[in-house]
């Protein structure tokens, strides 16, 4: 077996582990995959209006207007008129969603460390640049 082949199939073995590990984490914060992505996008980068956030996101205006709604009845976001623009608001985080931010990055950070416990930087950062130039052909591959 070629040894892309090898790769590919132990990359491919991993999908379903980082997915148990994702769901268990949303699971016992009580999010979903769409909320978290946007309580991260907004720790981020900061407060911004609903319809750049459905942009930036790529999903419709509507769909980030259930996500928000979801996240204030939360307690994490809270939706700021736009002093510029009083048919439009901003989207914040507020300290509840910035905590829980702040957790999942540690919670992140921490899995990272213990993933690649024993493996040296320069290999870590190889590692990260094929994987990235990967993902660049996977996207180039799905295009055409």
């Amino acid at each position: 077996m070629k040894t892309s082949t090898a790769l590919i199939r132990e990359l491919a073995e991993l999908a379903p582990l980082f997915d148990r590990l994702r769901a268990d984490g949303l699971r016992r914060r009580q999010l979903t995959l769409p909320r978290r992505r946007l309580l991260m996008f907004l720790h981020e980068s900061g407060p911004l209006r609903s319809s750049e956030l459905a942009q930036r996101l790529a999903v419709t205006p509507r769909a980030v207007t259930a996500l928000v709604d979801g996240l204030v009845e939360s307690g994490y976001v809270e939706r700021r008129p736009d002093p510029s623009d009083r048919r439009a608001m901003f989207v914040e985080l507020t300290e509840s969603g910035t905590a829980i931010c702040s957790d999942m990055q540690r919670s992140f950070d921490s899995f990272a460390t213990q993933l690649f416990a024993g493996i040296g930087s320069g290999d870590v950062d190889a590692a990260l640049q094929t994987i990235s130039v990967v993902r660049q052909n996977f996207e180039r591959l799905l295009a055409s």
